[in-house]
């Protein structure tokens, strides 16, 4: 295995596209992600960031792939669920409001605008591992033109379906069935 250390003759460039894992581990939950960040406000360009955020208020930590706006999602579901502990389905209706607000940010009510009006959004995802009152959850938030939540009970992954991560991904789980 390879260290950050180890690959600091990559450049931004040649880093391989985003990918992101989540596990549901019987103590917890595993995530991972590439640190690619995409940024498509204006120009679009490449840079590298943490892309792992852990909170402690709420108690919960999330991973994002595609633009900044699944970030947003996941922020803008922790600052809605400060100094509360949610259950399942306040979960799920509360990423559904956040990745929807975010949505209406950019598009406004007009979501399916012709291509060459359309702001730089190019659909992604978000994982959030949050620590309920039971356990910790895994939720995947997949947003495109809408935004949908969903209980992860074993794994996923997310990212683009080009990036050898996702093959890799597929073969290595495929063997441990």
């Amino acid at each position: 295995m390879l260290n950050k250390s180890q690959c600091q003759w990559l450049i931004a460039e040649e880093v391989p596209v985003t990918f992101q894992v989540g596990i549901v581990a019987t103590d917890g939950v595993i995530l991972a992600s590439d640190t690619r960040l995409t940024n498509t406000t204006g120009i679009r360009t490449l840079s590298t960031t943490d892309k792992i955020i852990c909170l402690d208020n709420p108690r919960m930590a999330y991973c994002w792939c595609g633009d900044l706006l699944q970030g947003n999602a996941a922020e803008l579901f922790a600052v809605s669920s400060k100094d509360t502990i949610l259950e399942s389905t306040e979960i799920r209706t509360q990423l559904y409001q956040a990745g929807s607000r975010c949505i209406h940010q950019i598009y406004g009510d007009g979501p399916m605008q012709p291509a060459s009006q359309r702001p730089l959004h190019t659909g992604g995802a978000a994982l959030i591992a949050y620590i309920g009152k039971i356990s910790v959850e895994l939720w995947r938030l997949d947003i495109t033109h809408f935004a949908v939540a969903c209980p992860v009970r074993d794994k996923t992954s997310v990212g683009d379906a080009l990036n050898p991560g996702i093959f890799l991904w597929k073969i290595t789980i495929g063997q441990l069935h």
